[in-house]
């Protein structure tokens, strides 16, 4: 009769999820689900200690190194980390008999999640690349629309979905403005799981809202 990682889960949901969105709502349940519940759903609360937490993190990253996790990346196993260290975070307001207990999910040994590659312009160079893309079009090697969309996007930090959605209505000469309320999206079946990075070709298919479902 005690309860389980289940019933914590039931009651965070519950509880602790009113203001996500509901993308995110739609992809906790989807790591609960898929990686979370089949292994720590009938555990008992008072089975789950650091000691199993961290045995099973090692016993996943191997697998995940070696190809035979699946679908699970190391990227998707950092968010279920987070998501069971937020829902033992909550285990004192659940029941008041844990209320002192440490967080078994914290402070654990994992990979490092790999950085992803960034490409840096930086500002002092605006002018010159500004410079060069005239340049382009003069020679024709390039259209006046790819300059002024790459230009855009550099100078505004547009991000690739946002500006290929870009609209004349979203811009405000007048005061120097633009309203990101939109984004063309890829497919998320077109992803690699492991390495999050396209895995075939991109198939930009919808215009959602921008990144995070805000508009700025």
């Amino acid at each position: 009769g005690e309860a389980t990682v289940a019933d914590l889960y039931d009651f965070v949901k519950r509880h602790k999820w009113k203001r996500l969105s509901p993308k995110r709502i739609a992809l906790k349940e989807s790591r609960w689900r898929l990686h979370i519940e089949p292994f720590w759903g009938l555990w008992s609360l008072t089975q789950v200690t650091r000691r199993a937490a961290q045995e099973w993190v090692t016993d996943i990253e191997a697998s995940i190194a070696v190809g035979k996790a699946g679908r699970l990346g190391q990227p998707q196993f950092s968010e279920c980390r987070m998501d069971l260290h937020g829902m033992f975070g909550a285990l004192g307001i659940f029941d008041e008999r844990f209320e002192d207990r440490k967080n078994p999910f914290a402070d654990l040994e994992c990979l490092a999640r790999e950085q992803r590659h960034r490409v840096c312009i930086e500002s002092q160079h605006f002018a010159a690349i500004e410079l060069a893309c005239s340049r382009l079009v003069a020679e024709r090697l390039c259209s006046e629309w790819v300059v002024g969309m790459f230009l855009t996007a550099l100078l505004s930090g547009l991000r690739l979905g946002e500006v290929l959605a870009l609209c004349r209505d979203q811009i405000d000469f007048s005061s120097g403005a633009i309203r990101v309320d939109r984004a063309i999206r890829e497919k998320e079946s077109e992803l690699d799981s492991r390495t999050m990075t396209p895995a075939g070709p991109i198939q930009r298919v919808v215009v959602n809202l921008p990144k995070g479902d805000k508009t700025r």
